[in-house]
């Protein structure tokens, strides 16, 4: 249990007024018309009750709740005919209202009321929780955490199969940089064969063209000497 810091302004009787509530059991007793029930009303407001009386005279009424370091504000604004509520409460969600309802205990709350007049009790003490909303969402959560689980089962052993893939992942390097040098080789062998080709190349051509020189001077000479021995 934590303390409570409440500031209320402007809630019906209560013009201004903080109070520390310590940890444990807190009674707060008075004489009638002493506000009580507009400080019970002022923290069923700030729970989530949306709505508040506006002591009279004044346009807003405020109610601020600090517990273990957690502040809650509301404000409460006469537009014309209409009550305009700004922050959210410290209960939030449809059944808010009810549930604020439930644990206030005001004069008129269903509650006190059966109880006054000899009503069914249990009807009451279950009207703030719907049973059918909440097995459906408890259904929802079991469907939720055995699927989580199936997954849970179906990765297994996590650290060993992280283990093996970054064993994988090592070795499909290894095996990588193997393969970038074998290229670099087949590119570097690729090269020299080129360059073997290209000279031997021209050596053949360097062949060819002294043969047909040759070949020339060759047919000049016996030309030279048909054309003397013809004269």
């Amino acid at each position: 249990m934590t303390d409570l810091d409440v500031h209320v302004t402007n809630v019906g009787g209560i013009r201004d007024l903080d109070l520390e509530i310590p940890k444990g059991v807190t009674c707060i007793t008075g004489p009638n018309a002493s506000n009580k029930t507009s400080l019970l009303k002022a923290l069923t407001f700030v729970m989530g009750k949306e709505t508040v009386p506006v002591r009279s005279g004044a346009d807003e009424a405020r109610v601020e709740l600090t517990v273990d370091g957690r502040t809650v504000t509301r404000t409460a604004t006469i537009q014309g005919t209409h009550l305009h509520v700004e922050g959210e409460g410290w209960i939030s969600g449809e059944d808010a209202d009810a549930l604020v309802d439930f644990a206030s205990l005001l004069e008129f709350n269903p509650l006190r009321t059966a109880v006054r007049q000899g009503d069914d009790v249990e009807a009451q003490l279950k009207r703030p929780v719907n049973l059918d909303a909440l097995e459906a969402e408890r259904s929802e959560k079991v469907q939720t955490k055995r699927s989580f689980k199936r997954k849970l089962d179906s990765l297994g052993d996590v650290d060993g199969m992280l283990t093996k893939t970054k064993n994988e992942l090592h070795t499909k390097r290894d095996h990588l940089e193997k393969l970038d040098a074998k290229q670099r080789n087949w590119r570097l062998n690729a090269r020299n064969r080129l360059k073997v080709m290209r000279f031997e190349s021209f050596e053949r051509n360097k062949r060819s063209s002294y043969q047909n020189v040759t070949s020339m001077n060759d047919r000049s000479r016996i030309f030279r000497m048909l054309s003397s021995g013809s004269s």
